[in-house]
């Protein structure tokens, strides 16, 4: 999005402030228990907070301090990318147990209680970089720097700007528009970097519909649980697509210690079956995830789901908060009624 020229009004930096102040308390409430790391929860609300943060600042962040903001979102995004390959390799180890619960051949589980040892060895190893992640973070300031500045705002109440309702529209149909130009991709099951691409979209679609939830006072509300959908969709598809990817990988890697430390490779065949009927299991679950998706997908296409999106934000723009809004088509969980079972 291009950066708005015009002057910011004192009601559009006292409602951004809101959102900025919301979204920062929630990545301070969670880094105490983050750096602990007793419960893989903190770790995983947290990344998710610094991001709806980024969100908050790429949308808001101007209208309190241009400079400041740009600097806030380099740390927020630093900080995030320092949880990601943690917080990954959670999401592993709880998949891996999983399949190990419901694995029942003892040849099998050889290889997988191998994975889920390497995945625990690795997450190990990771809380140091949490760690180091949040020190850095706190050390920049940012969390007491934006509290100072948010503090000096007003508090945020309707009626709303016009311009609010401008930049609502905007930014939203912005992100609807790079969340479409991934259709053409969903029946091409093998086009596993696009639909990655298209989870990402969803994502920055949600959050920038979090965003503005206050001032469209539940027009939208069907439309952010449906981008709710596709991102959590995709994301399964792309975390199967991950191991699929990786898998091979790991099998060449224990093969290699099995050679360093036996003087031969026999051994590995012990591991090596288990690992196989893990990546069989992870291609089945895939296909399982894609065809959900696929469906939910077509539900929305045949009932102009997306496409009501600006309707939506018109009659918002129309009604103000608390006052009933146009009834629209939609179910409310964003579905076509017709696709529900």
């Amino acid at each position: 999005m291009s950066k708005r020229q015009k002057p910011i009004s004192p009601e559009l930096a006292a409602y951004g402030a809101e959102q900025l102040r919301q979204r920062m308390l929630a990545v301070f409430v969670e880094m105490v228990g983050t750096r602990q790391g007793e419960d893989i929860e903190y770790l995983h609300r947290l990344r998710v907070a610094s991001r709806r943060l980024r969100a908050a600042l790429s949308l808001f962040g101007e209208a309190i301090s241009p400079e400041d903001a740009r600097r806030w979102t380099r740390e927020v995004r630093s900080l995030t990318r320092a949880l990601g390959p943690a917080r990954d390799t959670d999401v592993q180890i709880d998949v891996v147990r999983d399949n190990l619960a419901r694995q029942e051949d003892p040849a099998l589980r050889r290889g997988v209680r191998r994975l889920l040892l390497r995945l625990s060895q690795r997450r190990d190893h990771l809380q140091d970089c949490v760690v180091s992640g949040l020190e850095r973070f706190e050390r920049s300031g940012v969390i007491e720097q934006m509290n100072k500045k948010l503090s000096r705002v007003p508090a945020s109440k309707p009626p709303y700007p016009p311009e609010l309702y401008s930049l609502a529209r905007e930014a939203i149909l912005h992100r609807l528009t790079g969340f479409l130009s991934y259709a053409e991709f969903v029946p091409q099951p093998d086009r596993a970097e696009e639909l990655h691409t298209m989870r990402i979209a969803a994502k920055r679609l949600r959050y920038t519909l979090e965003n503005f939830l206050p001032l469209l006072d539940g027009a939208v509300e069907p439309h952010l649980k449906a981008a709710k959908q596709a991102q959590e969709a995709l994301g399964a598809i792309h975390d199967c697509d991950v191991w699929l990817a990786g898998l091979p990988a790991f099998l060449e890697e224990e093969r290699e210690r099995t050679r360093l430390y036996f003087g031969h490779t026999g051994p590995f065949r012990r591991i090596s079956s288990g690992v196989l009927a893990f990546q069989a299991d992870r291609e089945q679950e895939r296909q399982r995830h894609y065809n959900r998706f696929v469906g939910k997908w077509q539900g929305w296409q045949q009932a102009g789901f997306w496409e009501s999106l600006p309707a939506a934000l018109a009659a918002a723009a129309e009604s103000p908060p608390g006052s009933p809004l146009a009834k629209t088509k939609t179910s409310p969980d964003g579905a076509a009624p017709a696709a529900e079972s």
